[in-house]
């Protein structure tokens, strides 16, 4: 196999041995993985740097490390700004979203839409889009580095996603997330690793930061300000910045990976600091990688030869960083496989992280209710076959993304925003308005579900693409064409080969939209094409305030709830004051640093707060002196 060694095989083995060994070990040692608590929720008793570290690279993978370097060579550095939203998404989470949920000591995310609404509908509607977004990630994030192993090595590409698929379905269902929780902190350590071997020697071969910096300004790719506010084009400042935003606050305040990590912490400031933490650690993943973008357009620059034109295995930008990493370390062995190892660490983690949410989403909400009545080992057992479950339906997702092709990135952002989206409106709309009620709830989320996928959908089939604005294309003038094969007709057929590529240049069935620098006249869309170019990055922002504006609507005209008959625990804690005064039986307790671990959060308000007087500091107090006392 061409590009790999023997030094690179027993590099990229490691990673997927010590995946295993960690997976094995945490099956052996402990509880044994012997009762739901632990299998799923590791006893509620981890340490804030593997919580902080799973949160983060549960969301940040290979498709992030393909992707941004096919921005980057591409468009420029816009889209790095995505990071100013995430930053903002993570805050707003670690601030609001985790004292809010820490109490309702949860194990799957949307029990918490069941109990809001007193619906098992919004549950269903709630877990069944989240159950979607998983396990079409897990897809992009198998394929992304599969994509890489192919160009590199001529490996198969079937193949690639086949032992990603295997290798976190195994150590997945056997350790359970005290096995997610550790592979994903050796996993973020290679990446790490990975990433900053490629960057040395990279910028050593493209000359420098300087240069690198110079070259890419020259090519018209440091435009970060781009403040068109027309939502058709592509990337501009307020789209990545306020669109990834509302994206990754979906993410991060509602994906049950982001639960469940909250509820593994030992208290509330410890879950708070994991979340917070993400905002450093998203940064020294993300700059490094936005350098490679970077150094990858100016080696390629400087030798006047764009692979994705002159190499025949290069079809996609997603394959460009694996192609610079082979040839810059052709003579230093092991690198190369330490580089693979890097990627398939985002994607076992992202899997892992997705396959045991899942297997708690569908216990907890589908089968506990029905059998809870089930012994330790029964439902354990139950679990792990599920994890095995989402495992191959993640596998046959990754596939299916072999026939999509297109910017990783975009994939994963289109169909997470479609997902995202709605399920953050849905939990805002129950903890921001205690008059919605669950059929405005059920409207405004399977609403705005239905237009998104109808978006992603739509922009697929009829091939209409968002406006990017063109850049320089990367020159050919050394890539050794022979005579022969140099006429006017392949040079014209290359710049509007690179155009389209690039989205200079957009085609629809009804020919050319516009191939000028311009958006004025010649930049048209009529009907349905204009809601087809709408840019993915707004996905996330348009399903959330969809979500929000149907369900109140729908909510007063079937009947608005009345605030006194909403628990308070189910309103985020900013707004309790408002709809229930300075007596709100909250207060003191959303002070407090505790849960009751193994009891339902309104049992123990029930038995605390129904006098205001009580001597009893907090529920788990009370809880601890009638230990005591027994």
């Amino acid at each position: 196999m061409g590009g790999l060694v023997a030094a690179d095989y027993i590099v990229f083995g490691v990673l997927m041995f010590m995946s295993a060994a960690i997976g094995i070990f945490y099956s052996l040692v402990g509880g044994r993985q012997k009762t739901t608590k632990e299998y799923l929720l590791a006893n509620r008793q981890m340490g804030l740097v593997p919580i902080a570290l799973s949160l983060l690279v549960s969301f940040q993978s290979a498709i992030m490390i393909l992707g941004y370097t096919a921005e980057i060579y591409l468009h420029g550095v816009i889209f790095w700004m995505t990071n100013v939203g995430v930053a903002i998404a993570i805050f707003l989470t670690g601030l609001a979203i985790v004292p809010f949920y820490r109490p309702l000591n949860l194990t799957s995310s949307f029990e918490y839409l069941e109990r809001r609404f007193q619906s098992k509908a919004v549950s269903r509607v709630g877990s069944f889009m989240g159950l979607l977004g998983g396990i079409l990630y897990m897809g992009t994030a198998t394929y992304a580095p599969s994509t890489a192993v192919e160009a590199v090595t001529g490996f198969p590409l079937w193949m690639s996603i086949l032992i990603a698929s295997i290798v976190s379905t195994f150590y997945t269902s056997i350790g359970g997330m005290k096995a997610v929780l550790w592979t994903d902190v050796f996993q973020f350590l290679v990446m790490e690793a990975g990433i900053f071997a490629v960057l040395g020697k990279g910028l050593s071969v493209a000359g420098g930061i300087e240069n690198v910096w110079n070259t890419v300004h020259d090519g018209g790719r440091m435009e970060v300000l781009i403040l068109d506010p027309n939502p058709t084009t592509r990337h501009t400042f307020w789209g990545v910045v306020i669109g990834s935003a509302f994206t990754w606050f979906g993410v991060y305040a509602t994906n049950q990976a982001s639960i469940q990590r909250i509820s593994t912490a030992k208290s509330k400031t410890q879950a708070r600091w994991a979340v917070f933490l993400n905002i450093p650690g998203l940064l020294s993943l993300s700059i490094p990688v936005c350098l490679l973008g970077m150094i990858v357009y100016t080696y390629y620059t400087q030798l006047a030869c764009d692979p994705m034109q002159s190499q025949e295995n290069i079809n996609s930008g997603n394959q460009m960083l694996s192609l610079f990493v082979s040839q810059i370390f052709e003579s230093n062995p092991g690198v190369s496989g330490l580089f693979l190892a890097t990627l398939f660490s985002g994607a076992l983690s992202s899997n892992s992280s997705t396959m045991n949410g899942s297997a708690a989403i569908i216990w907890e909400d589908y089968f506990k209710p029905h059998f809870g009545h089930w012994p330790d080992w029964k439902q354990t057992l139950f679990t792990k076959t599920v994890v095995v479950i989402v495992g191959v339906l993640g596998m046959l997702v990754a596939f299916l993304c072999m026939t999509v092709g297109g910017p990783v990135t975009q994939i994963s952002l289109s169909f997470g925003g479609a997902t995202a989206g709605p399920l953050a409106g849905l939990f805002l709309l129950g903890g921001l308005f205690p008059w919605a009620n669950w059929i405005g709830a059920c409207a405004g989320a399977l609403s705005s579900f239905g237009l998104l996928f109808w978006i992603s959908i739509g922009a697929y089939v009829t091939k209409i693409k968002s406006y990017n604005p063109p850049v320089e294309p990367v020159p050919i003038s050394g890539c050794h064409f022979t005579a022969e094969n140099v006429t006017f007709d392949n040079v014209t057929s290359y710049m509007t080969s690179y155009m389209t590529s690039t989205g200079a240049l957009e085609t629809t069935s009804m020919g050319y939209l516009n191939g000028t620098e311009s958006h004025g006249a010649e930049y048209t869309l009529t009907g349905l094409e204009y809601l087809y170019a709408i840019s993915y990055m707004w996905y996330g922002c348009i399903g959330i305030l969809l979500t929000l504006l149907v369900g109140m609507i729908v909510s007063l005209i079937t009947g608005p709830t009345h605030p006194s008959d909403v628990e308070e625990l189910y309103i985020l804690p900013g707004y309790r004051r408002l709809f229930y005064g300075k007596s709100s039986k909250m207060l003191d307790f959303e002070k407090s640093d505790e849960i009751c671990v193994g009891k339902k959060y309104e049992d123990v308000m029930l038995e605390t707060f129904i006098e205001r007087d009580s001597q009893v500091k907090s529920p788990c107090d009370q809880d601890k002196s009638r230990k005591d006392s027994g």
